[in-house]
């Protein structure tokens, strides 16, 4: 993560950078891919760019302060999945532990895509890997995919939907669905993102318009060491005195102990000032 947001123009190629408070840093010019529909930063100066009509576009973005024009044939053509109507792949993410590109297609069927980025640099053709039915894990529950973003916390993905105006978090292997938060108001929702390192929420709409989401910040009341003995208490005694599920695993157990314990020694990891 580099702690700045994308905004994507398909019809004109621009991509805008932002600080997470959504202030224009710089304007990028030349990213003609066709149907853009997703950016997801890979490493170092590294994009990913996904289109409706089934590519992924892997390129170099410099890190800078002023506008820039760039260059479309400096970015690799990766074809996953051919589309040819307007319900094709709308968002992509990346677990940079497990070097995978995730990738969701919007509707008629819904669809989740996973692969790891071929060992090319030239343009390729690749067989997406499909871990699970999107049509029947979803059913009922979302009418449409229309973004996607890592949870680094989890290993599992969040995943947005225009239609069903929720969020679910999924795992990538499985397809079980451990959460849901539905949204507010009737906005058009088209992308999802973290914005700090609190895991706070952005969902961006049409027409330019946005909203964050937060949640409390559970380490303002993580500040001595009886929180840290009271969690112990549940863990080997099923008590739920105390139960800090930091990890968002939806179980009390010895990786709860370890963050607390980073915490109470200073990590900056839960840093609520942020």
């Amino acid at each position: 993560m580099n702690n700045k947001l994308y905004l994507i123009n398909d019809e004109y190629g621009v991509l805008w950078e932002a600080d997470t408070s959504l202030n224009i840093l710089r304007t990028i010019t030349g990213l003609n891919f066709g149907d853009t529909e997703d950016i997801t930063f890979l490493s170092n100066t590294k994009y990913g760019i996904v289109t409706e009509a089934g590519q992924l576009y892997v390129g170099d973005i410099l890190n800078g302060v002023t506008d820039v024009e760039m260059n479309v044939n400096t970015f690799q053509e990766i074809t996953f999945f051919n589309s040819d109507n307007n319900s094709g792949p709308e968002g992509v993410t990346y677990d940079p532990i497990n070097e995978i590109i995730y990738i969701v297609k919007e509707k008629n069927p819904m669809g989740f895509f996973k692969f790891t980025l071929p060992n090319t640099n030239l343009d390729t053709l690749i067989n997406p890997e499909i871990p699970f039915n999107a049509e029947v894990a979803f059913s009922g529950i979302m009418e449409d995919l229309s973004s996607i973003t890592f949870d680094h916390r989890t290993g599992r993905v969040l995943i947005l939907s225009d239609d069903s105006k929720r969020i679910i978090d999924v795992h990538p292997e499985s397809g079980n669905i451990y959460g849901i938060l539905d949204l507010e108001g009737d906005s058009q929702y088209e992308g999802l993102a973290f914005y700090d390192n609190n895991y706070n929420l952005i969902i961006t709409s049409e027409p330019n318009l946005y909203v964050k989401y937060s949640r409390p910040c559970d380490t303002h009341n993580l500040n001595n060491i009886s929180e840290l003995l009271c969690l112990l208490e549940d863990l080997l005694l099923g008590t739920l005195n105390c139960s800090w599920d930091l990890d968002f695993n939806q179980r009390i157990d010895a990786f709860d102990l370890l963050i607390l314990s980073d915490i109470l020694n200073g990590s900056p990891y839960f840093n609520c000032s942020e």
